[in-house]
Parts: structure tokens; sequence; C-alpha cells
């Protein structure tokens, strides 16, 4: 699928899609702003996408909300992620979570797949024992082996639990919440943990032509950001959009309408949130060198 990949495993499944905001035709799933699957894509970014994206950085998604009560402020820090695909650490009064796909159990009982396939075992600060994946195959995992809580798929998960009267200086999302009434005092100012989440789902509508792999058909991958103090993607409603998202792949960015919302606050937008790759799938030409290069994904 897409130029010079070629495998007989699916990771993707195609549906008949209809550009609506309303509910589409029996059999179809809706697409376009305000839906699951918001923008088109071509063939060669949804290759890209579900059979060459390796790991990925989330960045940026700042944005200011308040009420008559509280006054939000959200932030990111834009430090280096862990190593590790699954990490959960206990950083001062800060509980921080960045956990990747990709990532194996390694109380798996097919030690023999994890040996050939994974990197050596590594202790998560908090939650276990676990392997990263170092080859392509690592996207099709045995049924024994256990994956990590992102699984054998390309979802992103960071952030913090917990709060404090001092912001984390660690990698990962976070808020300051004011309290703006008289009583008890004014003006208190308290951090909290946040959480920013991304799911390419392996899911694709395809419009214009009876086969996603005609020319003519318009692809539509489903896309999800999540942030726990508020919500910005396509699943959440059809109103119009308050900025957009970027998805930065090797030589282009998509860009997805967002809609930031919360009962009872008006949420404005500072900063785009940004999802990043940082490493590519090389696999192999016939005489096993790379076809891709894995730091910029570009084709060599």
């Amino acid at each position: 699928m897409g130029k010079n990949i070629h495998t007989i495993d699916s990771r993707v499944t195609y549906r008949k899609g209809q550009v609506t905001t309303g509910d589409p035709d029996v059999g179809k799933v809706a697409c376009g702003p305000g839906t699951a699957h918001p923008v088109p894509a071509t063939l060669d970014q949804i290759a890209e996408i579900f059979y060459r994206v390796r790991d990925t950085k989330i960045s940026g998604g700042g944005y200011t909300m308040g009420n008559d009560f509280y006054e939000y402020e959200g932030m990111f820090n834009n430090g280096s992620p862990p190593s590790n695909n699954y990490h959960i650490e206990q950083s001062g009064d800060w509980l921080q979570h960045v956990i990747r796909g990709y990532s194996f159990g390694a109380e798996s009982p097919n030690e023999g797949w994890l040996k050939h396939h994974c990197d050596p075992v590594y202790t998560s600060p908090i939650g276990g024992d676990f392997h990263d994946a170092k080859d392509e195959f690592c996207m099709w995992p045995d049924d024994d082996v256990y994956t990590g809580s992102m699984g054998a798929n390309h979802e992103i998960l960071t952030g913090y639990s917990g709060g404090s009267v001092s912001a984390p200086s660690v990698y990962g999302p976070y808020y300051k919440r004011t309290w703006l009434r008289p009583d008890p005092t004014p003006d208190v100012v308290t951090y909290y943990g946040d959480r920013s989440t991304f799911v390419f789902y392996p899911q694709v509508a395809f419009t214009g032509a009876a086969s996603p792999f005609d020319p003519a058909a318009t692809l539509y991958p489903r896309i999800f950001w999540g942030n726990n103090t508020w919500f910005f993607g396509s699943e959440f409603g059809s109103e119009a959009s308050t900025g957009s998202a970027e998805i930065v792949l090797s030589s282009s960015t998509l860009l997805i309408p967002i809609r930031a919302s919360r009962s009872g606050y008006t949420v404005n937008m500072t900063s785009s949130p940004k999802l990043t790759v940082t490493k590519w799938w090389p696999y192999a030409k016939p005489d096993g060198s790379p076809v891709w290069d894995a730091e910029t994904g570009l084709s060599l």
C-alpha cells in the first residue's frame, strides 16, 4: 500500500463515506469537519500514517478559558519525552505519564517473539517491565504478546496527574487555575495535571469512487485529539472550529479543524496542538538496505 510498501497484512479498514454534518445515508459514515473523519488525506499520507510512523511527539495546545469563578491557562512543557515508550514516574508532586504505541509487556508468554522483534527489557518507574519494538513486525504482534496501554498501534498519551502550588518542569501538558472570587481569598493560583491523547484509528472512509484505491476516490482517515480539561478534535460536534491541529509528517502537514469546548466556559486557543513524527520504520529493499530514512522519513 502506497509507494514502496508491499504487504498483504492490512492495518486499515475502509468504509464508504459521505460528506455531511448530519446523519449519513445507511451503510456510510460521515466525513468532513465536525465528524470522526474530518479532513482528506492522500494515499501516500495514509500509508505513512499507518505503516511507516514509528514514534511521535506532542507539543502546543495552549489555551485560556474561564467563568465568574475561575480562570484557566493551559500550557505545555516542550522538553524531550522519555526515551522508553512506556513511562510513568513520580516527579515531585506530579505523576508524569508518557505512553506511546509499540510497547509490549515483558510477562508475555511468547519470549521468543519479544527477543526477536523487540529491544531489551526495561522497567518503567511505575507500571512494570516492558520491551519497545525494534522492527516493523511489531505492528502485527502475535496473539500471546501483551501490549502496553497504547497497544500495537499509533497512539500517544502524555500528561500529569495531581496538583501543586508550583508548575511541573518536565515534558507534558498542565494548566494554571486562578480563583477569582473574594471569598475566601482572591487570585489563589494552583497548578493541575492535564493530559493529551492522540489516536489515528485504523479506519478510513472514502468518497467519490467505488473503491478506496480508485484515483478518483477521496480518503478521510479517522483522527482523534482529546484533552482532560476540555475537548478538541473532530468527534465532539459540528460547530465552527476554534483553530487547527497540525499533524507533521515527513514531507507534508495535515491541518485538522478543531473545536475546543467545555460546558459553561469560553475556550480560546493560544497555540495550535501539534503532533510531529520523530521516527519512521525504514523497511528494507531486497539487498537489505533501507527504503526510507528512519530519522527523516524521506525515501532513500
